[in-house]
């Protein structure tokens, strides 16, 4: 009988034995997959910090080679007239900040860069720019004058 506990409890510390050096493996693994894991995050988050950066630089490109064409596309008016107002603010030493472009522009006595555009528009209907004020009135009565006489015949205009 001595010797059947003396074996249940050499079984038994076998088992505890056994129970710690898997237990100790375990952790071991658990700890090396847990380091994998992190290391594994880290490089994933550097790649995908590196993408985005490149995909930054790719996209700020693409944006200035559009703002260029856009730029070329422009009429040259309008570029030279932009091109006036950047040069007479560096002149005067006027940002933004300091004064309105409408400002400049009164203190210089330049005209707003909607009217030189309007002005080349219309360069084509120099007669109308040319034309009294009088002609205008004339025309105007003579039209009202004529469509009051066909009314008054009973006739549509």
């Amino acid at each position: 009988m001595n010797r059947l506990i003396e074996q249940k409890e050499q079984s038994h510390k076998m088992l505890i034995r056994h129970h710690e050096c898997t237990q100790e493996l375990e952790f071991k693994q658990l700890s090396v997959v847990h380091k994998l894991r992190r290391e594994q995050q880290q490089n994933q988050h550097k790649t995908e910090w590196d993408n985005q950066m490149e995909y930054n630089k790719q996209a700020e490109l693409e944006l200035r080679k559009k703002h260029l064409s856009e730029l070329k596309q422009q009429p040259k008016t309008l570029k030279v007239i932009i091109f006036d107002l950047i040069k007479i603010k560096w002149m005067f030493n006027a940002t933004l900040k300091d004064r309105k472009p409408s400002e400049l522009r009164e203190c210089l006595f330049l005209d707003s860069i909607r009217n030189c555009i309007r002005r080349g528009r219309f360069w084509l209907y120099g007669h109308v720019e040319r034309c009294s004020v009088e002609s205008v009135v004339k025309k105007c009565r003579d039209t009202v004058v004529k469509r009051v006489q066909l009314e008054r015949l009973g006739t549509k205009p």
